[in-house]
């Protein structure tokens, strides 16, 4: 009844600080970095600049030029690392104390991460024919792995073709949303509203990509599942 029920004060000592190092997660944490892509970090914070003079590439022990430090376009917190990957060559990003500098003025401490890029042969690429049964609804098709662990969601509205590109070979698996309120996720069931979950159904087939082979499945989404 929007009354406070209970009240907690906590106490700042006068020595205690709150700087806070800006730690950093990449893709590249399996030593291959995955062909066609590039390398990417996603920082804890997100960030204000960098240093470009605190950042470095190893080519075979040897410092490269080249290197482009990219801002991702749809979050503060990833940076792309570009550069022309070459296969046979083992590749250390490295960067010393404070290169990038958070909204917060929290600096990044030394990094240091080795790689290599991987070969196609451990990837796989499938298309998937989409056929919707009703195009005035939304459907949201999740590409999932062994673990059922969501990899990729699409929001189709209509008969299309998903191209899933240079997967890990392994066996995936599909899900399917009924979007109902068109909102993109799935909803789950309201009591008081008397409100059921957002139908799902999971296609029967489970698909598996081979080394450096293409496939193609159709998906025909029924009715009601």
């Amino acid at each position: 009844n929007n009354k406070p029920v209970d009240t907690v004060q906590i106490t700042r000592n006068k020595r205690d600080t709150y700087n806070r190092t800006v730690s950093i997660t990449d893709n590249v944490g399996s030593g291959k970095l995955k062909p066609g892509t590039n390398a990417v970090l996603t920082f804890s914070s997100p960030i204000d600049s960098y240093d470009i003079s605190k950042i470095s590439l190893l080519e075979d022990s040897a410092i490269v030029n080249g290197l482009q430090v990219i801002k991702d376009t749809t979050s503060t917190r990833r940076y792309l690392f570009k550069f022309p990957w070459k296969a046979n060559k083992e590749y250390i990003l490295k960067m010393t104390d404070n290169a990038f500098t958070d909204l917060f003025g929290n600096k990044s401490k030394v990094y240091s991460r080795a790689f290599s890029l991987d070969t196609e042969e451990n990837y796989g690429t499938i298309a998937l024919a989409v056929t919707v049964p009703d195009k005035d609804n939304n459907y949201l098709v999740e590409w999932l792995n062994s673990e059922n662990e969501v990899l990729r969601t699409d929001i189709v509205k209509k008969d299309t073709t998903l191209n899933y590109i240079r997967y890990p070979t392994s066996k995936y698996k599909v899900r399917v949303v009924y979007d109902k309120n068109k909102n993109g996720v799935w909803d789950t069931g309201n009591v008081k509203q008397k409100r059921q979950p957002e139908l799902i159904w999971n296609f029967d087939k489970e698909l598996t990509l081979r080394p450096n082979w293409d496939l193609e499945e159709k998906l025909v989404i029924p009715k009601n599942p």
